[in-house]
């Protein structure tokens, strides 16, 4: 538990500086960008289908241009995943929550450019992200007994497109998983549990 809240005021202290970098800086070649959205997940391996856990997916983002049409970026993000029974499926299985920070780099690629208004009208994406579990719960003991079995670090692979509506506001969509199991402790009921999700978010870029 010490160990995570000190990881938790590190990527706290990070995101701070993430913030003065992204605000402070006069470079055309740099940007700084605020995220909100939402998650749909699920687990595979979990006894549950379809995409109905539902959770908050946000935070920010710099941006640094490497050529006319390309961008590197990293992101900084609270992330909540994990996997939900169906309302009209009247499932006892449990849900489960997981709440991540997680921080993908990317790259990106831009076309469509406005020129009287300066911007690139659409963009696709894609990269890898290391994602750190600070947070696990569920609403029963159904199908995990040992939440605690659950990896406290992961990498998953995300894609995704931006759609920009003006020079500063993007609509952008992503879906990413999980590169190997997320759970340590792999038995019949919860064989090779693997985190899914798509991302629909709205991108603010100063």
């Amino acid at each position: 538990m010490l160990l995570r809240d000190h990881f938790s005021r590190k990527c706290l202290f990070l995101g701070f500086l993430f913030f003065l970098v992204a605000f402070q800086t006069n470079g055309q070649r740099f940007s700084g960008t605020a995220i909100i959205g939402a998650n749909v997940s699920q687990i595979d391996g979990d006894n549950l289908f379809g995409w109905d856990k539902i959770g908050l997916n946000g935070g920010m983002r710099l941006g640094y241009g490497v050529g006319e049409k390309t961008n590197l970026a990293i992101e900084f993000l609270y992330s909540q995943r994990g996997s939900a029974p169906s309302i009209s499926s009247g499932s006892d299985f449990q849900s489960i929550d997981l709440k991540y920070i997680e921080i993908p780099i990317l790259i990106e690629y831009n076309d469509w450019y406005l020129e009287e208004d300066d911007y690139y009208k659409v963009g696709i994406e894609g990269g890898f992200s290391y994602g750190n579990l600070f947070s696990v719960s569920s609403s029963n003991n159904l199908v995990v007994t040992d939440l605690d079995g659950y990896k406290k670090n992961d990498l998953s692979y995300t894609i995704g497109a931006r759609y920009s509506i003006n020079k500063n506001i993007a609509g952008v969509f992503r879906y990413s998983g999980t590169i190997g199991t997320i759970y340590r402790n792999e038995d019949a009921d919860i064989e090779g549990q693997v985190s899914r999700w798509m991302s629909f978010r709205l991108h603010y870029t100063f």
